[in-house]
């Protein structure tokens, strides 16, 4: 084995020049010594090698096709196992598999992390279903994580599960370190099991197994009674059945995530993290209107470009460029560049597929004309911003807003984006939209209807049908939810805590911040009054940091609006947001990759994605709780009743050794500069609504799209969904093309465990089908022919 990072401590260009160099003396290695192998992962490592020295790659397809070089991973890289999206791990798949199998006729069965620094609940069903067996990994190591057996069948919630193993000790090992790891094996499992598997050679810039490492291998043959054989993962993980099967060994089962190494991955670093947010999230939404735009349209479905989109993404996925550990420079000069590549790219195909459709949408009238896409597959009602181009109205003073069907749509006026060209009209409104569809607005003049210009009221305070929320300190708010009489969140709500943060990138040596520190002291506080609803703003300075917090509410919409903005400049801090709770026995639900997980003991950091809930009981012994949607953070934790959610962490670049007293300079710390933040909270009675959670979730990671349009004749009405999912336990994620196929593929996800027969109408034509508990569900679908099929992650029929 040869562990190699292609980014880390180095930038991309040295990491090609390292994988050329390992896999050059791989080939050599084994070409020289009969009886030997090496593994091998990360399919963009091959990409390059063909792509640059296409002797080299000859020799590798050689030594495969003679099963003396084994493939493993079938991923683009080994990324972070918790960061991406549930659709990411299966693109990592999806392409990558198909690699190997263009290149080698074949696919690997054995799915391979070693070097990831935790491993989401969810992978085993997507491992499972991408045509994996088996799963090989070392982090969490055993006193970060205790396993019954570092062999063990991985599960699943829906029942899928994986063979897995994990590495003892260190999967690179060379020289004389191969004697002192054979016998802490010996020494910790001998009595346990009659076959382990241990790797040897060593890793980043060093070139993977050499003459003296077998030579020490082959005399330590026998070595206290142990025989050594040099062979495959996939030989040993059929050896580790074999002996299940003749009762020599016990194989239990691990229904659980595998956390936690280095949880201060989850925080540092926010700008990337937030944008390979948008990017999964942009290219997820071009895929479903461009395969719409190409069944109803001229249009062309590109299918080359977004799996090129997609690579960029995967690539940048690699766990220490996700979770925020490689140096300044990868960042600067091409991990945003990847991702700013994606989201264009997928921008461009969003705008071309939609106005592909817009020419046959009928629209006319008098005035100016917009329409916004909702490119989610459930109907949406959120607040949206558009800035609108005035055909025919000379004072924006004097326009308003309605839909086609002649109802008046009440907007907040905003600032133009521009102050040189004064017929536009900047504005917020509450939109409802169709599922993956349509509708059109009109701007027309008339006299104003009500006040559109926001309105200072007085207090501290805000207030609406459905809350009242006022200042409770110079640091934080109360919350009260009038729909049931009571304090959402005990006194402190959306409070802004720096910590001291002394540990290092990654935060290894502890898995937990401290209890106290010092809270941001908000001023200059202002409210207001809009034609949507409320708002409260306010101010506040920490050192040479400063903050703007905003926190809406909106007549008609159940859930506050918290927008968080930070200009930060502060060195080993990091900056948390406070929720505390008035609950007994309170459970914390968190989103992860296509699912959740329910965890009790929150006392240390966590892993989250784009929503989680505190559920438990008031006094009266009711549930209550809140579920909070957020738009590019991944860690928290919660203790002593307090959701604790970290915005950001300011350690310093790449440093792997707890901060030693020391003066850098201030460009050499992380997350430096403006972030910004956006939260919805949603209080409600009774348990979590998965449902509820994964759309607003959804909605805020991909709000509605506005697009300029004139009068036209067209054959679609002035409004129109083009997807219909039932029931709403049923989300869909995935509308594409087939890579191998014309037939369009459908991957769909059931997220409140249980087992349903639903029915899914794609421009028409309808298709019944059923999903169970928890699972992810993917069907290949003609419309033409009204037929349905089951298929795998690689799109391949399920059986075949």
């Amino acid at each position: 084995n040869a562990h190699i990072d292609p980014v880390w401590l180095w930038d991309w260009r040295e990491g090609v020049s390292e994988v050329l160099k390992t896999f050059s003396d791989a080939v050599e290695f084994l070409e020289t010594n009969n009886g030997t192998y090496f593994t091998a992962s990360s399919t963009i490592f091959y990409e390059w090698v063909e792509e640059i020295d296409k002797e080299l790659f000859q020799r590798i397809s050689g030594m495969v096709a003679n099963e003396r070089w084994e493939i493993v991973g079938g991923w683009i890289v080994e990324p972070d196992c918790n960061i991406p999206c549930g659709e990411s791990f299966v693109r990592h798949s999806l392409y990558g598999q198909s690699f190997y199998y263009s290149r080698f006729g074949r696919k690997t069965k054995v799915g391979y992390n070693p070097d990831s620094f935790g491993h989401n609940g969810m992978l085993p069903q997507i491992l499972s279903k991408s045509g994996y067996k088996y799963y090989v990994f070392m982090r969490p190591k055993p006193e970060e994580k205790s396993l019954p057996s570092p062999i063990f069948w991985w599960e699943s919630p829906d029942g899928s599960r994986v063979l897995a193993y994990r590495i003892p000790f260190t999967y690179t090992c060379r020289g004389k370190g191969i004697k002192e790891i054979i016998d802490r094996i010996i020494e910790e499992y001998g009595n346990d099991f009659e076959v382990l598997v241990a790797f040897y050679g060593k890793g980043d810039h060093g070139g993977g197994p050499s003459e003296e490492d077998l030579k020490i291998l082959r005399k330590m043959d026998g070595y206290k009674g142990v025989k050594i054989e040099l062979g495959t993962l996939a030989d040993a993980f059929e050896e580790f059945l074999s002996l299940e099967r003749e009762g020599k060994l016990n194989i239990p089962v691990v229904r659980d995530e595998l956390q936690y190494h280095a949880v201060g991955c989850y925080s540092v670093v926010h700008g990337v993290k937030k944008l390979n947010r948008i990017a999964e999230h942009s290219l997820l939404a071009a895929e479903r209107i461009a395969t719409i735009s190409s069944l109803l349209t001229s249009y062309m479905y590109p299918k080359e470009e977004i799996r090129n989109a997609w690579k960029k993404v995967l690539f940048n996925q690699f766990h220490d460029i996700l979770a925020g550990t490689s140096i300044k420079k990868t960042y600067e000069e091409e991990v945003i560049r990847n991702f700013h590549y994606a989201i264009q790219t997928a921008d461009d195909i969003i705008t071309f597929s939609i106005k592909s459709i817009e020419k046959d949408i009928n629209v006319t009238g008098k005035g100016s004309f917009f329409i916004l896409w909702n490119l989610n597959a459930f109907p949406v009602k959120f607040p949206v911003e558009y800035e609108v181009y005035l055909t025919s109205i000379e004072d924006a003073d004097k326009a308003f807003l309605r839909d086609l069907d002649g109802n008046i749509i009440p907007f907040e006026k905003l600032p133009l984006r521009s102050k040189t060209f004064a017929r536009r009209l900047n504005m917020r409104f509450i939109a409802e939209l169709p599922a993956l569809g349509y509708k059109v607005y009109n701007v027309v003049e008339g006299d104003a209807h009500e006040s559109k210009e926001p309105k200072i009221i007085s207090g501290n305070g805000i207030e609406n049908s459905f809350f009242k929320i006022v200042k409770d300190s110079e640091v934080s708010f109360k919350v009260i939810d009038k729909r049931n009489a009571l304090e959402t969140f005990r006194s402190g709500a959306f409070a802004l805590l720096v910590l001291d943060d002394y540990t290092d990138t990654w935060t290894h040596e502890t898995n937990k911040y401290p209890d106290e520190g010092a809270f941001i002291k908000f001023t200059e506080y202002t409210a207001e009054a809009t034609a949507l609803g409320q708002r409260l703003k306010c101010k506040g300075y920490y050192n040479d940091s400063y903050v703007e917090l905003k926190v809406s509410i909106y007549n008609g919409l159940s859930f506050i609006d918290l927008e968080i903005l930070v200009d930060w400049h502060e060195k080993h801090k990091l900056l948390k947001m406070i929720l505390p709770f008035e609950l007994s026995d309170p459970t914390v639900t968190v989103e992860i990759p296509y699912g959740s997980i329910v965890r009790k003991d929150e006392y240390i950091e966590r892993p989250m994605q784009r929503w989680i809930d505190v559920t438990g009981k008031l006094r009266n012994g009711e549930k209550y709780g809140v579920t909070v949607v957020n738009d590019g953070v991944y860690s928290y934790d919660f203790r002593n009743g307090k959701l604790r959610i970290t915005l950001l962490r300011s350690p310093l670049y790449a440093h792997h050794t707890p901060y030693k007293a020391k003066e850098y300079s201030k460009d050499e710390y992380t997350d430096q500069g403006v972030h910004k933040y956006r939260f919805l909270i949603l209080p409600h009675k009774g348990d979590v609504d998965k449902s509820m959670a994964v759309e607003m979730a959804s909605v805020l990671n991909n709000p509605p799209i506005g697009v300029l349009t004139f009068s036209h004749g067209g054959r679609y009405g002035h409004e129109k969904s083009f997807l219909e999912v039932e029931p709403d336990n049923v989300k869909v994620e995935v509308i594409k093309m087939g890579e191998k196929s014309d037939d369009i593929i459908v991957r769909l996800y059931e997220v409140e465990g249980k087992k349903t027969k639903g029915q899914l109408s794609l421009l028409g034509s309808e298709f019944d089908f059923e999903i169970d508990k928890y699972e992810i569900k993917t069907f290949s679908l003609n419309l033409a022919e009204k037929r349905i099929k089951e298929v795998n992650m690689l799109e391949d029929l399920v059986g075949s």
